[in-house]
């Protein structure tokens, strides 16, 4: 692997994993998960410490061969951890006329990230 960039995401799908197949016969696994960027905020004399969202990235992903079978059922929203090599692209916006740069990441393993069980009402 050398030259490429390991990366790893945590996020929620924006939709449910959408499966294809290649015409060669390969399926493909294919979502984008919503990664909040947050920072901190130093405490101020009238402020505690916190943190506050700065802005949301999206990721592409697509996950290849047996892997395909376990994360195809995957459903809007379902929070996820995603390691894999990072693949940007460039692209031109259709609207805008603007470059971006798309953040792909071609997963070698995906995992569902359990949420915490709620507290009980009183």
């Amino acid at each position: 692997m050398a030259g490429e960039i390991e990366t790893r995401a945590r996020g929620h799908l924006g939709a449910d994993v959408v499966v294809k197949q290649t015409p060669g016969g390969r399926e493909v696994a294919e979502f984008d998960i919503a990664v909040g960027v947050r920072k901190r905020v130093p405490a101020t004399a009238t402020d505690a410490e916190h943190w506050e969202d700065v802005r949301t990235d999206w990721v592409r992903v697509s996950v290849w061969g047996k892997s395909v079978d376990s994360i195809r059922t995957l459903a809007k929203g379902t929070l996820v951890e995603v390691f894999g090599r990072l693949n940007p692209s460039a692209y031109i916006n259709k609207n805008t006329g603007e470059a971006g740069i798309s953040l792909d990441v071609i997963a070698d393993r995906v995992l569902v990230v359990p949420r915490a069980p709620r507290a009980a009402a009183a």
